[in-house]
C-alpha cells in the first residue's frame, strides 16, 4: 500500500526505461504542453485532473505537472523505442479542445529533447524531457487564447 501511494507522487520511469539508458540522451519527443485557465480552486483541479485522466487514456505520459502547466509525452517509453504516431497526440488535443474549451491552451507537436533522469550530480531528481527550444514553444502556448490549440513541431531547430 505504501509503495503504490509513494509512487503516485513521484515521476518515476518505468523500470525498462531505467535498464535501458537512465542517462541524459537526445531523443525526438511527441509532446503536448496544456495551459489550464480557472476562476477557482475547484475548476483547477478539475481540470488538471480532466487533462491527467485524458493523457493517460490515449497511452500519453505525464512528465510533469507546475501548477497550471501540464506536460505530457506521448512516446512508448519517454525517450526510447522511437515516438507514437500522430494519432494519440491528436485524439487527446481533440478530446481536450472540445470538452474543456473555456479551461486549456495546448502546444503540441514533435520536438528535439534531452531526456532521461536529470538533476545534480550527487543525486538525479526525475526521469523527464527538457524540449529544445521551449522558450519559443511557452511563447506560443502564452500567445493563445483559453480553447486555442497550436501545433508547433520543432525537430531539428536546436538553438544554442
Amino acid at each position: 500500500m505504501f509503495r503504490k501511494l509513494v509512487r503516485s507522487f513521484l515521476p518515476l520511469p518505468r523500470p525498462n526505461a531505467l535498464s535501458a539508458n537512465p542517462n541524459p540522451h537526445r531523443a525526438p519527443l511527441d509532446f503536448a504542453l496544456v495551459l489550464v485557465d480557472a476562476e477557482t480552486d475547484e475548476q483547477a483541479q478539475r481540470t488538471v485532473g480532466a487533462v491527467v485522466d485524458a493523457a493517460i487514456a490515449h497511452e500519453g505520459e505525464v512528465l510533469q505537472i507546475l501548477g497550471p502547466l501540464v506536460f505530457v509525452a506521448f512516446s512508448r517509453v519517454v525517450g526510447i523505442g522511437g515516438i507514437r504516431k500522430l494519432p494519440m497526440r491528436e485524439a487527446f488535443v481533440s478530446q481536450l479542445s472540445s470538452d474543456h474549451k473555456a479551461h486549456v491552451r495546448i502546444v503540441h507537436g514533435c520536438a528535439d529533447a534531452l531526456v532521461g533522469l536529470v538533476g545534480s550530480k550527487n543525486k538525479w531528481v526525475s526521469y523527464t524531457a527538457i524540449l529544445d527550444n521551449f522558450d519559443s514553444i511557452l511563447l506560443c502556448l502564452a500567445s493563445l487564447k483559453p480553447g486555442e490549440a497550436a501545433e508547433r513541431s520543432t525537430l531539428g531547430a536546436r538553438s544554442n
